[in-house]
C-alpha cells in the first residue's frame, strides 16, 4: 500500500475559520483518533458514494495549545459516476421543477428529453412524480390533522401578494359527519360587496370521504361569474351548514372589506335547506330559483297532460317566465292558471304547477330580479370546469384535495385580479350595429314619453297595438283570457334609460337594440367609432368573369 502525501495548507488560529474551509472544500468527517499532540480528525470528500474514485481528504489537527494544523491530500476526483438504479441528479432536479410548474407526466418526460442526455425508465419518472407531488399535499390522515391544518391557514395573511393567498375564514370540525371549513382569499371575497345577488350550488364527488363542496359567488354585468370562495361541509345540504355560510360569508367581507354586505337576492336550485336557511339568516332577500331547473323539474311532469297539448303549455310558460315586474306575473300566471282549469285534461297538472311554482317557489320569472340572471348556468359551468380541470373527474384523497383546492382558489383568484368585476353590461359594435339599424326603421312618432326616463315602443311585428294603447292596457289590465295578455305582451317594448327594456334579449342579457337605440336618439350614448356601422355589403348579380391577359 502506497503511502498517503499530505500538503501542509494553513494554520488557523478558530474553529470558525475551519469551518468555513470544512464548507468550502466539500467535506464530511471520516473518522477521529486522539494522539499525543492533541486530537486528529479525517475529512473525506462528501461525495464518495456518488464518485468512488474520488480520494480528496483533508487532516486537521487540534493541538493542545488551541492551534488548527489543516493539512489535504489528493484532489477531488469526479469524472466517473457510480453506478446505480438510482435516477441521476439532473434528472430529479428536472422532475421537482415539472412538478413546481404543474407538467403532466408526458410533458415532464419531454423536459428531460430535451435537457439530459440519457435515459430514464417509466418506473422511475412516475415515482419521482408521486413524490415530489407528495411533498406539496398537507399530511391529512385524521380528523386532529384536518383540524390543526385549519388552525394554521386560518390566520388572514398581509402584504402586496398576500391578496391571492387562501385562508380558513371559519371552521369546525367536530367529527365526520359535523364538518364545516369555509374558504377563499381576500381578492375573491372582496368582490361580494360589488353585487347584492348571492348564487350558492353544491357539487359532489370531488373527494373519497365523500364530503360535499358548496361554492358561492354572483355573475357580473356582462354575465360572467365571479365565485368568492368554497366551504367543505359534512352533512348533505342541511340548513344548518347553510346558516353558517350565509353568517360565514357576511362576517368575512365585513373583517376583509370593512362594508357590510347587503343580499338583495339569493339565487340557488329548490332545495329546501336552502330556503330554510334563507328564512333564517336572510329573511329580506328574495329567494330566486333558478329557470333551467324549474323548467326541467316542470318538463318531467308532463306526462300528466296529452302530448299534443305539451307544446302549447311550454310556451305559455316561457312568456309568462318573461314577466317583468311582480304586477305582470301575477296577472299572467292568474289568467295561466284560469286557461289550465278550464280543460278537465289540464286540471291535475295546473293544481301541481299553482302549488309548486307560484306558492312554494314563484321568483323563477325575469322580473324577480332585473339586471341578474334568473339562472345558475355560470355557477354549474363553473362546477363542471372543477371536475374537468382539477379533479379529472376523480374522487380524490382528502389530502390531496385540499392541496388541489388551494391551486385552484390561488387561480380563481389571479383571474379575478386580471379580469375585474363589471357592474355595468358592455355594449358590443353588434348592439351598435342592430341599435342603429332598428332606429333608422323606427317611426319616430310613435315613441311614446311615459314618464321620467321610461318611453314605449312598439315591437317590430305589431300590428294592432300603439304606444299608447299599449301603455294605456299595462295601466289597467284588462285582459280576460290568456291568449289576450300575450298578444299585448308582445305588442311593445317599455324602454328605461339608460339600458332597462321589457324584451326577451334585454332580460335576459341587460342590454339590447331598443335602449341602445332610444339612447342614441335622445343623445345619452354616443357610437364610439361610426365608421364600424357601415357594411360593405355584396353587388348585386353574378360577379364579372375575368378577361383575356392584356385586354382593356
Amino acid at each position: 500500500m502506497v503511502k498517503r502525501t499530505w500538503n501542509f495548507v494553513d494554520k488557523f488560529s478558530s474553529e470558525d475559520e475551519l469551518q468555513s474551509y470544512i464548507v468550502q472544500n466539500t467535506v464530511s468527517i471520516k473518522r477521529t483518533e486522539e494522539i499525543e499532540a492533541g486530537k486528529k480528525v479525517i475529512y473525506r470528500c462528501s461525495k464518495y458514494r456518488k464518485y468512488p474514485e474520488c480520494d480528496f481528504q483533508v487532516k486537521v489537527i487540534f493541538s493542545h495549545d488551541g492551534g488548527v494544523t489543516v493539512s489535504t491530500s489528493n484532489e477531488h476526483d469526479h469524472a466517473h459516476r457510480a453506478a446505480t438504479t438510482r435516477a441521476p441528479s439532473p434528472v430529479r432536479e428536472i422532475v421537482k421543477n415539472s412538478v413546481a410548474a404543474g407538467l403532466s407526466c408526458i410533458q415532464t418526460r419531454r423536459a428531460i428529453e430535451h435537457q439530459y442526455q440519457g435515459g430514464v425508465s417509466r418506473s422511475q419518472l412516475c415515482s419521482l412524480l408521486n413524490y415530489h407531488r407528495s411533498l406539496a399535499v398537507p399530511d391529512i390522515h385524521f380528523v386532529d390533522d384536518f383540524r390543526s391544518w385549519c388552525h394554521q391557514h386560518s390566520a388572514l395573511a398581509v402584504g402586496p401578494t398576500a391578496i391571492h393567498e387562501p385562508f380558513v375564514a371559519k371552521f369546525y370540525i367536530n367529527s365526520c359527519n359535523d364538518i364545516f371549513v369555509f374558504i377563499t382569499t381576500r381578492k375573491l371575497i372582496s368582490t361580494a360587496p360589488l353585487s347584492g345577488m348571492l348564487q350558492v350550488d353544491a357539487t359532489f364527488k370531488l373527494n373519497w370521504n365523500e364530503l360535499p363542496v358548496l361554492v358561492f359567488g354572483s355573475s357580473d354585468g356582462n354575465r360572467r361569474f365571479f365565485p368568492y370562495g368554497i366551504a367543505v361541509i359534512g352533512t348533505d345540504e342541511a340548513a344548518s351548514s347553510y346558516i353558517t355560510l350565509f353568517q360565514t360569508v357576511k362576517e368575512c367581507v365585513f373583517n376583509v372589506t370593512g362594508l357590510q354586505y347587503n343580499v338583495q337576492y339569493l339565487m340557488a336550485d329548490g332545495g329546501k335547506g336552502i330556503t330554510t336557511a334563507q328564512q333564517f339568516e336572510l329573511p329580506n332577500c328574495r329567494r330566486l330559483m333558478c329557470w333551467s331547473h324549474a323548467i326541467r323539474k316542470i318538463r318531467q311532469h308532463r306526462k300528466m297532460i296529452p302530448v299534443e297539448k305539451w307544446r302549447g303549455i311550454e310556451r305559455d310558460i316561457s312568456t309568462l317566465q318573461l314577466s317583468f315586474n311582480d304586477n305582470i306575473f301575477q296577472k299572467g300566471s292568474s289568467l295561466l292558471l284560469t286557461k289550465w282549469k278550464s280543460d278537465p285534461e289540464l286540471f291535475m297538472f295546473a293544481n301541481y304547477f299553482e302549488q309548486t311554482w307560484l306558492l312554494d317557489l314563484k321568483f323563477w320569472y325575469e322580473g324577480a330580479a332585473i339586471g341578474y340572471p334568473l339562472t345558475n348556468n355560470g355557477l354549474e359551468s363553473l362546477n363542471n370546469r372543477i371536475k374537468q380541470q382539477y379533479t379529472l373527474r376523480n374522487k380524490l384523497p382528502l389530502p390531496k384535495f385540499i392541496s388541489t383546492m388551494d391551486t385552484m382558489l390561488r387561480e380563481w383568484s389571479r383571474k379575478t385580479a386580471e379580469d375585474e368585476f363589471q357592474t355595468y353590461p358592455k355594449i358590443s359594435v353588434e348592439i351598435e350595429k342592430q341599435a342603429w339599424k332598428w332606429l333608422k326603421d323606427l317611426n319616430k312618432n310613435s315613441i311614446f314619453h311615459w314618464h321620467s326616463y321610461s318611453y314605449i315602443v312598439p315591437s317590430t311585428s305589431n300590428k294592432d297595438y300603439s304606444s299608447s294603447l299599449w301603455l294605456q292596457e299595462y295601466a289597467t289590465f284588462p285582459w280576460k283570457k290568456f291568449e289576450d295578455f300575450s298578444k299585448w305582451f308582445y305588442a311593445g317594448r317599455l324602454v328605461t334609460l339608460p339600458m332597462m327594456c321589457s324584451c326577451k334579449t334585454n332580460l335576459k342579457t341587460y342590454v339590447c337594440k331598443h335602449a341602445v337605440g332610444i339612447s342614441i336618439h335622445f343623445g345619452l350614448y354616443i357610437i364610439s367609432d361610426p365608421n364600424k356601422l357601415e357594411s360593405l355589403g355584396k353587388r348585386r348579380g353574378r360577379p364579372k368573369k375575368a378577361g383575356p391577359a392584356l385586354s382593356c
